[in-house]
């Protein structure tokens, strides 16, 4: 079971945040803090598959969305604008904390173009195998599990990311 998450005044709190297949993302949200009265409101939000040029649609518009990124595909669901999956772990954890090139330098210095660009647009990386974001809510994520640029730090070696 994951870890429930809050951040007050801005966002819902989450929990039992899960994928259905690529048909689906699950979610609980709880709408009533108290442990006396405690009530969740049960949240099944359809993933569409959708184009790169679809998704850059969508981004013009106010309407807050989660999409996945997985090996060049892309599914796209409707959220709430409170929604913030910072601390899920729906996908595994985030790697770039961990990785080597996890800089504003060139690309020639060992820097990432994604931390340039500050994290925005998941389509345009291709380096992203599996990842996903939010945009258009209080509180936009960015996360990506697996990248073929990922290099461990060499002083984070006895992190659970790092392969031998």
């Amino acid at each position: 079971m994951e870890k429930e998450f809050y951040s007050p005044h801005i966002s819902a709190k989450l929990k039992n945040v899960k994928f259905n297949g690529r048909e689906s993302l699950e979610l609980d949200e709880i709408i009533d803090y108290s442990s006396k009265n405690r009530q969740e409101k049960h949240f099944l939000l359809p993933l569409k598959e959708v184009t790169v040029e679809e998704l850059q649609e969508a981004r013009k518009t106010k309407t807050p969305y989660f999409v996945l990124k997985e090996y060049g595909k892309y599914y796209l669901a409707e959220i709430q604008h409170d929604f913030v999956f910072v601390s899920s772990k729906v996908l595994g954890g985030h790697m770039c904390s961990y990785c080597d090139h996890v800089s504003a330098a060139s690309d020639e210095d060992g820097g990432c173009v994604k931390v340039r660009q500050f994290s925005k647009c998941i389509e345009r990386y291709p380096f992203i195998l599996l990842g996903y974001e939010t945009f258009n809510t209080v509180s936009n994520v960015f996360v990506v599990p697996q990248c073929t640029n990922y290099a461990p730090f060499p002083s984070r070696k006895t992190s659970h990311f790092y392969e031998e």
